[in-house]
């Protein structure tokens, strides 16, 4: 698309390959970097949230190794102990090794997860991420951490295409567009499950998704 090729010469630049630039030019093109690659993720939220609400999201079902899921958090981690977070991932030896569904979307419900922890919590917080089998038949991907929490009146609100909370809850300057939360309850859904959240203003949330277990090794219904 445009803006990767925009985001692709912005770090050609940066890594110096059109000469050296002086401090105020790389940051300036990191800035430009920076919003190319928040406008692209934009547009794909856009168009996985109006496939999804048009029922044209197909979900690519298929066995999956449980710790190529555990690996796909590798990334907030980083983002997560760049800003001086502790974290924490626990899985359950009760899950099975091999599981069926559709690892991509499982992985992008996390990252939303993990992205809105990770920009909800100050500095020395701490973010837990939980896979964890509830019973026979479900499992659960849970992320606790210990931020500014959220208000009881907007525990249902937060669910709602373009909801923001307030900007003085958010300890970052930048703020996002308040799509990750609605297409992650639409996508848990689609997978025949549920999204759930506890939270104590000012001590932290835990937003927990619970999906149906489908072992690899046994036949999907």
């Amino acid at each position: 698309t445009p803006l990767s090729v925009i985001a692709g010469y912005s770090e050609l630049l940066l890594m110096g390959s059109y000469g050296e630039m002086s401090g105020e030019q790389t940051e300036t093109i990191g800035d430009i970097k920076t919003a190319a690659k928040d406008l692209d993720k934009l547009i794909r939220q856009l168009i996985d949230q109006t496939n999804l609400q048009d029922g044209k999201l197909s979900l690519k079902q298929k066995p999956f190794a449980l710790q190529d899921l555990v690996e796909r958090c590798a990334s907030a981690q980083v983002l997560a102990e760049n800003k001086g977070l502790a974290f924490d991932i626990d899985v359950d030896v009760n899950l099975p090794l091999e599981m069926h569904g559709d690892i991509d979307r499982l992985a992008q419900i996390l990252h939303n997860l993990m992205s809105n922890a990770i920009k909800f919590t100050r500095a020395g917080g701490l973010i837990k991420v939980q896979l964890m089998r509830t019973s026979d038949t479900t499992w659960s991907m849970s992320v606790q951490d210990s931020g500014v929490g959220i208000a009881p009146q907007a525990l249902n609100a937060i669910f709602e295409p373009f909801y923001q909370l307030a900007q003085e809850n958010l300890p970052d300057s930048r703020r996002g567009h308040g799509l990750g939360l609605a297409f992650v309850k639409d996508l848990t859904e689609v997978m025949g499950g549920e999204i759930q959240v506890e939270s104590t203003p000012g001590a932290g949330s835990t937003f927990t998704a619970s999906l149906p277990l489908l072992n690899a090794k046994e036949p999907v219904p």
